[in-house]
This record gives structure tokens, sequence and C-alpha cells, in this order.
């Protein structure tokens, strides 16, 4: 069976203790249920949870931060002046 680590601060071991003493859990079975139980409730983890491996699940649009406008690279600048020269001596 596979073992998780998990580095925790002496006052998040205490709470994690706490928790699973109240619900009569042993500190392990009470972080797997804790972490299935949020697995099964977020559409948005399950969705990723159930996708291939090497896909990660696309951000909604609104989420997704807006592209940056290129410059254009002096070599196109150089093809626009030349052309437009080009169009000028034909005139």
């Amino acid at each position: 069976m596979p073992i998780i680590s998990l580095r925790l601060t002496e006052d998040e071991e205490r709470l994690f203790r706490e928790a699973a003493a109240r619900r009569h859990l042993s500190l392990s079975a009470f972080v797997r249920q804790t972490v299935l139980l949020r697995i099964e409730g977020d559409p948005v983890s399950f969705e990723a949870a159930e996708a291939p491996a090497r896909e990660a699940p696309a951000a909604p649009a609104a989420a997704r931060p807006a592209a940056p406008q290129e410059k254009p690279r002096k070599s196109e600048k150089t093809k626009e002046k030349s052309s437009k020269k080009k169009k000028k001596k034909k005139s």
C-alpha cells in the first residue's frame, strides 16, 4: 500500500489529531476520509481525477489571463516598409 507523507506544523498536527479523535478515527483514516470527501464534493477535482493523467483540465475562459498583444518583430517591420516603398515606386 502506498504511503503519503505530509509536513505539518505542531499546531496543524494537534488540530488533525484532535479532529480525528472527535470522530473516533485514526489519523490516517481521518485524513483519507477527509481528502476523499473533498475530492468527491468538488466537481473540478473529481473531473480532474477522472481525466487522463497527461491532460490538465482547461481553465474556464473567464479565469484565463488575456493573451498579451505581440509587437511585430523587426524583420516583419522591415518587410512592411519595403513593400510600401515598392508600391510607391510602381505608382
